[in-house]
């Protein structure tokens, strides 16, 4: 319990000093979110697969040195051969 009130105290502190562009990209990912939400229309699978798909897509676009640590740590064989 102490641990889940210090995470929440850390993260209001995170949120109320955030980096310089950090709410702007906050925006853009969650809108790629809701924009694959609505693309989706239809198929349960596309309901699954479109929302997690864009959000991902939007994150590695505005944090691209993180999306390659985390393509790197997950595939290392195949973004080995292009570096």
């Amino acid at each position: 319990m102490q641990s889940l009130v210090q995470w929440r105290l850390d993260s209001y502190e995170y949120l109320q000093n955030a980096p310089l562009g950090f709410f702007p990209r906050l925006g853009v990912i969650g809108f790629a979110g809701l924009n694959g939400l609505f693309l989706a229309r239809g198929s349960k699978i596309k309901k699954l697969v479109c929302p997690p798909a864009f959000t991902g897509l939007a994150a590695s676009i505005c944090y691209p040195q993180q999306a390659i640590v985390f393509a790197k740590y997950f595939h290392p064989a195949k973004i080995n051969d292009f570096a």
